[in-house]
């Protein structure tokens, strides 16, 4: 099975630094930084507002833990989004080429 995986970062130079770290370590297949986005969330009592960008990784089951374990480990804050999302169907082609692209 594969999975995408919602992200979000502080900045474009930690998107560009974590998602060339996972491509390189083939814990994932691919990464998608999308541009500069506005969050709004609570955090330690009060509504923050700060700038990110959302990366989207595709990977393998087989991967999954791996990559999060890194991402983690990569990511400058203490408590980074990292969700993922089965892919139920897809095309079949693009799902093998991530499965190659793991191997």
């Amino acid at each position: 099975m594969a999975y995408l995986i919602y992200t979000t970062v502080p900045d474009i130079d930690t998107a560009r630094r974590i998602a060339g770290e996972m491509i390189e370590k083939r814990l994932a297949a691919c990464a998608n930084i999308l541009p500069a986005h506005e969050s709004i969330y609570w955090w330690e009592g009060a509504v923050q507002n700060e700038t990110e960008h959302v990366l989207v990784f595709k990977t393998s089951a087989e991967k999954l833990e791996a990559l999060e374990k890194a991402f983690i480990t990569a990511h400058p804050y203490d408590v980074p989004c990292f969700v993922a999302l089965p892919i139920e169907k897809g095309h079949n082609p693009f799902l093998m080429w991530i499965k190659s692209q793991l191997a």
